[in-house]
């Protein structure tokens, strides 16, 4: 018997992405407050769209695909819903907030697991795609999870929602600072892109097709990742701190320490 799964936000990209991808083995139906969006993905993918949280208590799982801001209050929402024996899943990319609403809203007997796929909405399936589980109450939901994702062919890590959201920092807030941070030095410069094409290295090229992957993505959700993950801030400080301590370095014309610096980081990479 096939299980019936409800996407909580599935008129959104991610949302889509897992009814698309989970209606190849399971009855799927999703439900979001953009009515007329939330009928037109249902009806594209052949899923049932509700207005409201009415499959939830059948539901054998229950997956969270909304804004990291009211991720926490929809969870509060829904949770209190769910059957005994049912799994509930969240899928943003910040844990701690979400996994704490969890163990307060969690009825007994309910499963749940903290989820952030750690790629875009893009295609069909897991294949050769990295997700990140932060098991809360798993009660044999973790496994039957972990070996779903790998048998379609992703790659699973379980962490701790602390071990997640300390690497993340680095991972997205710290890359993703970065790039907005160039595109920022782009438009202060007045540098138009268009105007230089045949003034352009490599590295220039790589670094302006990253920016342009976040940039066509959804600001609020780079906005949110930078504001509700508490450790963004310790690692922003930090890179502050190597900021200033470069910019001494060229203003003081320090050649050999700069290039020092340079060299220690290659270092540090090289060792994996």
């Amino acid at each position: 018997m096939s299980l019936k799964v409800t996407v909580v936000g599935g008129a959104g990209r991610m949302g889509r992405w897992i009814g698309k991808t989970l209606s190849r083995d399971f009855e799927v139906h999703i439900t979001d407050k953009d009515i007329e969006g939330g009928e037109k993905v249902a009806e594209e993918l052949g899923l049932t769209f509700h207005r409201d949280y009415t499959p939830v208590p059948s539901s054998d799982i229950v997956i969270v695909s909304v804004p990291i801001k009211v991720t926490g209050q929809v969870i509060g929402e829904v949770a209190p819903m769910m059957t005994e024996g049912s799994l509930l899943v969240d899928v943003t990319s910040v844990k701690e907030g979400p996994v704490e609403a969890m163990e307060k809203h969690l009825p007994k007997g309910v499963a749940a697991i903290g989820s952030h796929p750690l790629f875009g909405p893009d295609g069909t399936g897991f294949n050769d795609k990295n997700v990140v589980l932060v098991p809360v109450e798993e009660k044999g939901w973790l496994e039957r999870t972990r070996s779903y994702i790998e048998r379609d062919g992703g790659n699973v890590r379980v962490m701790s929602a602390e071990e997640h959201d300390r690497t993340m920092a680095v991972v997205q807030g710290a890359s993703h600072l970065l790039l907005v941070l160039f595109g920022a030095i782009l438009k202060d410069q007045k540098y138009r892109v268009g105007e230089n094409s045949d003034l352009t290295t490599p590295t220039f090229r790589l670094l302006l097709r990253d920016l342009d992957r976040v940039l066509v993505q959804n600001p609020d959700l780079y906005a949110s990742i930078q504001t509700h993950n508490r450790y963004v801030s310790e690692v922003h400080n930090e890179a502050i701190d190597r900021y200033k301590e470069l910019g001494r370095l060229i203003s003081d014309g320090d050649t050999e320490s700069l290039s020092r610096f340079i060299e220690e980081i290659d270092s540090y990479v090289e060792e994996g």
